[in-house]
């Protein structure tokens, strides 16, 4: 899919599974699971400087885009970077993959007694590369040295679900009853990395 803005494209593919089955009359399994993979293209929207949006709008409209073929051109007035110069040098790729879902039992122990047993587990996975150039538009809007950053990072999620209800109507009455405890589990990691003065041309 493409964004708006030239460079804020955004790819998803989603896959995802249902089934439910009365193995007999006392005992039904089942499963919902599901799997996301993302590829985005981000644009800096941090601040007036950065901004693409904030930047076209502020611009002087006189200014050239280029100054020559290769050159982006530096503002005639104020000192608003040229909002081509940050699509164009941007190289921001977010990917993620995610694994969620849950497998559940259902146990019949007496008539109208239920014990519901259920595992659902969610794993998400990140990297981000970021590459920014060295180039010279102005003294207000130049970078001396290329950078490369690359973070990822990863969740880890698992909770046990066990709840035991009972129903039972008597004449007019209904009478519902429930007990249930949650076990949970959960990790986080994150690794980053930055080099500067790399090759001036971005990464696949």
């Amino acid at each position: 899919q493409d964004g708006i803005v030239k460079g804020s494209d955004y790819d998803r593919y989603s896959f995802r599974v249902n089934t439910s089955n009365k193995i007999n009359e006392w005992l039904t399994v089942g499963e919902n699971m599901g799997y996301t993979h993302s590829n985005r293209n981000q644009l800096p929207e941090g601040n007036e400087w950065t901004s693409v949006m904030i930047t076209a709008l502020t611009m002087d409209p006189t200014t050239p885009i280029y100054s020559d073929e290769t050159t982006w051109h530096a503002p005639l007035h104020g000192n608003i970077n040229n909002p081509i110069g940050i699509i164009e040098r941007n190289n921001n790729k977010y990917v993620t993959g995610t694994l969620s879902g849950n497998f559940f039992t259902d146990l019949t122990l007496y008539k109208g007694l239920v014990l519901h047993s259920q595992i659902g587990v969610e794993v998400i996975r990140g990297t981000n590369t970021i590459f920014n150039p060295s180039y010279f538009v102005s003294n207000d809007d130049q970078r001396g040295m290329s950078d490369l950053t690359e973070n990822e990072e990863s969740w880890k999620s698992v909770e046990w679900v066990n709840t035991l209800t009972y129903a039972k109507t008597f004449g007019s009455h209904d009478l519902n009853a429930m007990i249930g405890y949650t076990v949970q589990e959960s990790k986080y990691f994150n690794v980053f990395g930055q080099r500067f003065g790399v090759p001036n041309e971005p990464t696949e």
